[in-house]
């Protein structure tokens, strides 16, 4: 060391006076204050190192160019990977550079502060279990946590059983779950464990003891040493852990106070900039200047700790000492040199140089233009650029060659209104989402409103079942206001209570009013229904084209006939939300309903961007199953 704290600078000379003590100094400064003392000083001629300066653009090209600097002396044989050592002031502004290259690099260079807990697996499995005790037991989280750190005996298929579209918040839910055939063995292992996790932060330390093991329960227990349980995701997020190299044949990156105890050949200092090195100390927050003297409070100041550890760097250092700064910082500021930098010409470093050693295969490669171009991935980028600028149609606006697999599949593919839109409005979505069957994942986060499809959904089912019940209950035509209100009624609670368990719920009063909303659209639906047809039967979610029905329902038609789109080979698959059929089968209606806004001009629609498609569809469709009826889809 250099330097010690003034308050075991007492205790450090009267151990001197019964015990001899040495202080070891080596071509190190020696403090004033051991003059006069019985402390032994033992002093060495200092190293005159190699001294060169570089500029960098930024903080993250200093990073890229200390690699590189590294990779050249150990290519060359100039040093064995155990003499070298990158450090910084502060490593902290330096550190998710660091990491992140380090990764493309493929170098060993040890991180002698360690690295963050949220880099390894086993942090971010203390990260989970922090989460999910911090907010609560869903089903998002659950699967974070087991994923990362499974419990003895728990399946490949545990999460079999779990709606993968509900929020599971609660207990209840979580039991229902694991209450079906075949899901009991996983659910005693896992439902001990969601209760204690559903009990909160007061379970952390039985969490983690039952949960974690390995370095994750390390980690873990550090946390809970540390902070505040209220703080475990903070507490957890500044968790350093060793990267598990080893520093004795490692290059390192490394604090420069913790380099002054352990000097190294060849050193590149980085970070030094006018505001990086020395570091400025502030003004103390609770206890300003003029209240308590500085000197009072830090007797040992940063500014003064930086500059000696600047000194003692370079009379440790035998070999070469590299400077380095960057020109601007993260905001794009100028900055300018340390005032610690020799006064000698500098190297301007460009971001797009070509290095003497690469630091890694990809900066081998964009260093050579020509071997770069021959790339499969520089071919599809040059291509790309070309057709962008080109007005013919390209492989990159979608076009593939005739007759593909895919696109054959999916064209042969039964079709629905919505896919005929996608077909007709925006063909590159279609083969997308049909042809390569891309799909929206499903949020699973707890919302706080049902979106328009949920809702749509909603209204859809209540009809639904209204529809059925007074059909069953004597006929939905000859059904009074009184009776539409109750059967509504007991349509939204059970289409609530089945939602509810399987999908990710809003706030009480919110889902509360959403559901009157829901019966109060469902009651103007069947409210202003056409005129009832003689002897009308109704029909609700009808299947056509081979769409799989609802076991024990009748139909007014064959399910599984084919219905194609008259001149074409497309087949079409779906279902009607009503359709009315007359007691002679001459006439019928079809309803479709729709919970979005009510179009201006109706009578003057087309296609509609689409939207209108689905009444031409269901016109032929029944035509094409019940013959040529009279009274055309409403």
């Amino acid at each position: 060391m250099t330097e010690l704290e003034p308050i075991w600078r007492p205790l450090l000379i009267e151990l001197a006076k019964v015990v001899p003590v040495t202080w070891e100094a080596g071509p190190r400064e020696v403090p004033a204050w051991l003059e006069g003392t019985p402390i032994k000083v033992e002093r060495s001629e200092p190293h005159q190192p190699e001294v060169s300066v570089v500029s960098c653009a930024t903080a993250r090209h200093e990073v890229v160019e200390a690699f590189r600097w590294v990779r050249e002396l150990i290519a060359s044989g100039a040093a064995r990977p155990e003499e070298i050592a990158i450090a910084a002031a502060s490593v902290e502004d330096y550190e998710d550079h660091f990491n992140a290259i380090a990764a493309d690099a493929n170098i060993g260079v040890h991180a002698v502060s360690g690295i963050k807990a949220l880099q390894t697996g086993e942090g971010q499995a203390a990260a989970a279990l922090a989460d999910i005790l911090l907010r609560g037991v869903n089903q998002k989280r659950v699967r974070r946590l087991f994923g990362l750190a499974r419990p003895d005996g728990l399946s490949d298929e545990w999460a079999r059983s779990i709606p993968r579209a509900s929020a599971m918040s609660d207990m209840a839910r979580w039991r229902q779950a694991y209450a079906v055939e075949g899901a009991e063995a996983d659910g005693a292992i896992l439902l001990p464990l969601l209760e204690m996790l559903d009990r909160g932060v007061e379970a952390a330390e039985d969490a983690g003891e039952r949960i974690l093991e390995g370095r994750a329960l390390l980690i873990w227990r550090r946390a809970l040493e540390t902070g505040p349980v209220e703080a475990l995701d903070s507490t957890v997020q500044d968790l350093k852990t060793p990267d598990g190299l080893d520093p004795m044949t490692s290059p390192i990156f490394v604090a420069a106070k913790d380099l002054v105890t352990t000097p190294r050949r060849f050193v590149r200092l980085i970070g030094l900039s006018s505001r990086g090195w020395p570091r400025g100390t502030g003004e103390d927050a609770l206890v300003p200047e003029h209240v308590v003297r500085a000197a009072v409070l830090n007797p040992l100041p940063l500014v003064e700790a930086d500059r000696r550890d600047f000194r003692t760097i370079m009379v440790t250092t035998s070999g070469s000492v590299t400077f380095s700064y960057p020109r601007r910082d993260a905001e794009g500021r100028a900055l300018g040199r340390s005032p610690l930098v020799p006064d000698q010409p500098v190297e301007h470093l460009r971001r797009s140089r070509i290095p003497t050693a690469a630091m890694s295969e990809s900066d081998r490669v964009f260093a050579r233009a020509d071997e770069f171009a021959s790339t499969r991935i520089a071919v599809s980028a040059r291509a790309c650029w070309g057709n962008w600028h080109s007005e013919e149609m390209t492989a990159h606006d979608g076009l593939v060659r005739a007759n593909h697999p895919r696109i054959v599949a999916a064209l042969n593919d039964p079709q629905s209104a919505r896919s005929l839109t996608m077909m007709l409005r925006n063909p590159i979505a279609y083969l997308w989402t049909y042809g390569l069957r891309i799909q929206e994942p499903d949020d699973d986060s707890e919302p706080l409103t049902v979106d328009n499809l949920s809702y749509g959904n909603l209204v859809h089912n209540v009809l639904e079942r209204a529809v059925a019940q007074l059909e069953a209950d004597g006929g939905a035509a000859r059904a009074t206001t009184d009776d539409v209100g109750t059967a509504i009624s007991s349509a939204v609670a059970t289409v609530a209570a089945e939602y509810e368990a399987d999908n990710p719920l809003p706030p009480n009063l919110i889902w509360r009013r959403t559901l009157d909303d829901v019966g109060e659209v469902s009651l103007g639906a069947l409210s202003n229904t056409p005129e009832p047809l003689i002897g009308q039967r109704s029909y609700v979610e009808v299947p056509f084209g081979g769409e799989t029905p609802v076991p024990g329902v009748n139909y007014p038609w064959n399910i599984a006939a084919e219905v194609t789109i008259p001149g074409t080979d497309i087949k079409l698959r779906g279902r009607m939300d009503r359709v009315d059929l007359s007691g002679n089968g001459a006439q019928v209606n079809v309803t479709d309903y729709k919970t979005g806004s009510l179009p201006k001009k109706p009578n003057e629609l087309v296609l509609n961007g689409g939207k209108e498609l689905q009444r031409c569809l269901y016109d032929f469709t029944v035509k094409a199953l019940l013959g040529d009826v009279g009274s055309p889809p409403a």
